[in-house]
């Protein structure tokens, strides 16, 4: 089976900003749909990371949104969309360790018995929270969900309960509720930004969420800004993201190492873990140096929204 591509959602001028979410949710939603099967089987780490990202780009399109929706509504729409990518979250960790660090430090590091024995110990791990992956898509309470939200974005059901301003926020034209938004969070990103380097790791965290759902609006617009100046600003903030990225997966990774290495009570094992940890944190001042010269960049790039 040929694995669909991902394609910005079909948003158009004509527009109002009621009109762009709905399109925005259901292109999203179509997406992962096609990827369900995928993230069930377990063959491919794509299916549940797709599955995954798509239910983050749905509940970033309702934050950025927010302003022209009921609260009661959304809240716990965005709710069911957090419990199951919350449900999927072990798996992604897991293909992510075997895939961005196991398999690139392969015979890099001692000792090497500890190097097997780890492998096996994180496929067991893997078969585990992909039980959990096909125990949430085959659920009741998931299947309730897709039929419920499906039916919402169709019928734009936000709207029975919108007050007059809301509702005054949804017919802005998609364009104009854009540019303003855009700029918003991108402000609130760069003030928020300007202690990065002594921030600690959570604080480091939210400032890369911040980013990431800048980065997914940016993808939401690029049929009103253009796909050439969207790509380029986005590209920039990959490049911010990836690093934080990194860092963070540096600080979650020991206490999921910990965990693993209780259960084996093999010594192989625990100090084969303790080469991983310090392979990895010792990088992290060369990252933050990387992050100062990537961030400024980002930062004094030219912004799609403000031409």
């Amino acid at each position: 089976m040929s694995l669909p591509k991902k394609t910005p959602a079909p948003v158009t001028l004509r527009q109002s900003a009621d009109e762009a979410f709905a399109t925005i949710l259901l292109h999203n939603f179509q997406y992962l749909k096609q990827y369900e099967p995928v993230a069930y089987k377990g063959e491919s780490i794509r299916g549940v990371h797709q599955v995954r990202v798509s239910y983050r780009r749905m509940r970033s399109a309702v934050k950025n949104f927010r302003r022209a929706l009921p609260r009661e509504l959304t809240d716990p729409m965005a709710g069911e969309m957090k419990w199951f990518s919350r449900e999927l979250g072990p798996a992604r960790d897991l293909d992510v360790f075997l895939d961005e660090v196991l398999e690139p430090l392969s015979g890099k590091l001692e000792p090497s018995a500890g190097e097997a024995k780890l492998k096996e110990l994180i496929q067991k791990e893997r078969e585990s929270a992909y039980n959990r992956v096909r125990s949430a898509i085959g659920s009741k309470r998931y299947r309730r969900f897709c039929h419920d939200f499906e039916i919402w974005v169709k019928e734009s059901g936000w709207r029975k309960r919108a007050s007059g301003k809301q509702k005054k926020v949804m017919d802005t034209p998609i364009k104009k509720y854009a540019a303003k938004e855009l700029e918003r969070r991108f402000v609130r990103f760069v003030a928020f930004g300007k202690k990065r380097q002594e921030m600690d790791d959570d604080q480091l965290h939210r400032l890369r969420i911040q980013g990431k759902e800048i980065r997914y609006a940016c993808e939401f617009f690029t049929p009103i800004f253009g796909a050439q100046s969207i790509q380029s600003f986005v590209n920039k903030m990959k490049g911010v993201q990836s690093i934080l990225g990194t860092v963070h997966d540096m600080a979650v990774m020991p206490e999921m190492l910990d965990r693993i290495a209780e259960k084996a009570q093999d010594d192989d094992v625990t100090a084969y873990i303790k080469a991983i940890v310090e392979s990895r944190t010792s990088a992290r001042d060369e990252l933050m140096a990387q992050l100062e010269r990537d961030w400024r960049s980002l930062a004094g790039a030219r912004r799609p929204w403000k031409r």
